[in-house]
């Protein structure tokens, strides 16, 4: 039996990676450290756990603006840097290259035959998450009971 595999590349998922960049400082922009929350790590955290568990339980991949509002909102004390950072954001996912980072992503990784996929996240694993950059070691990255991976596309590259 062959069972169908969902692949994605979620926009909550990648912008808190994105957030995440310009907070580590490996992501060129202007914003600084102030403009950030105290215990930014430990809101970043627990945000990508809830986005995590929404797409899981609602499975819903359409972009929700109010959500990357909602977020931003919870780790920059700042509106003038969080429109700042929306805008970067936005600059990446849907205008670098000609039609998007995410899109880049998605036709990559959607156009790898499913022998390849499954060498990658196995045979058990239906729904796969992929992000534009490493997933820090803390962040959940699998849902066994949902057969689910959360994956860097650079794990896809070798196939390409």
């Amino acid at each position: 039996m062959c069972e169908d595999k969902t692949i994605i590349a979620p926009i909550e998922l990648n912008f808190l990676l994105f957030v995440n960049k310009i907070y580590n400082k490996t992501w060129y922009s202007n914003i600084n450290c102030e403009n950030f929350y105290d215990h930014f790590e430990d809101r970043l955290e627990l945000l990508w756990n809830k986005r995590v568990d929404s797409l899981i339980t609602d499975r819903t991949y359409v972009l929700n603006d109010s959500l990357i509002k909602e977020d931003i909102n919870e780790l920059i004390n700042n509106e003038k840097a969080a429109e700042t950072v929306v805008k970067e954001f936005t600059n990446l996912w849907g205008s670098l290259p000609p039609h998007g980072y995410g899109s880049l992503i998605e036709r990559i990784c959607g156009g790898l035959r499913i022998e390849q996929i499954k060498q990658i996240v196995g045979t058990d694993t239906i729904n796969i998450m992929i992000t534009f950059d490493s997933i820090p070691s803390k962040y959940k990255r699998e849902n066994p009971k949902y057969k689910l991976k959360i994956l860097p596309y650079m794990d896809f590259l070798k196939y390409v």
